[in-house]
Parts: C-alpha cells; structure tokens; sequence
C-alpha cells in the first residue's frame, strides 16, 4: 500500500530508522554472541515497540548465540 515502505539495513553494521514496530522472528539466534547486546540496543532505540520471538536451542549448526529463555530475557530487560 502506499503508506508501507520497505527499507533494507544491515543491523549490526547500519543505525536503524524509527519505526512503530519492530519485530524479529528466529532471527537473533543466528547472530554471533559477542554482537547480541549492540543489536539489542539498536532494536530498542528504533521502535515505540519490540516483539521478538527467538528460538531457545541449539541446533549444532546454524544457532550462533545459545542462551536459556531466562537470559534472553535478563538481556531484554537490561536494555
């Protein structure tokens, strides 16, 4: 519709425009550890709201920052 725009960035390179919404799902698993908290805090600081689903397991290949749901959730509640 001509209200949507469609905008591509690269989040752990890129400042990120606001948005109402930001939301992710699967995604932050995949990237490495050592990055998480960085994108954490772009996300926030991009959108009014953040809803993000992220898969708790690993498996073997392609899960790059594994943490228990309780951790997710102490880093969300950092930022």
């Amino acid at each position: 519709p001509a209200n949507v725009e469609l905008q591509v960035n690269d989040v752990t390179k890129d400042e990120l425009p606001y948005a109402n919404l930001v939301c992710s799902a699967d995604v932050l698993e995949h990237f490495p550890a050592q990055k998480i908290d960085n994108i954490l805090r772009k996300l926030h600081k991009a959108g009014t709201y953040n809803y993000h689903v992220i898969a708790c397991y690993d498996d073997r290949h392609s899960h790059l920052c594994i943490l228990t749901p309780e951790e997710w959730l102490e880093k969300f509640k950092q930022i």
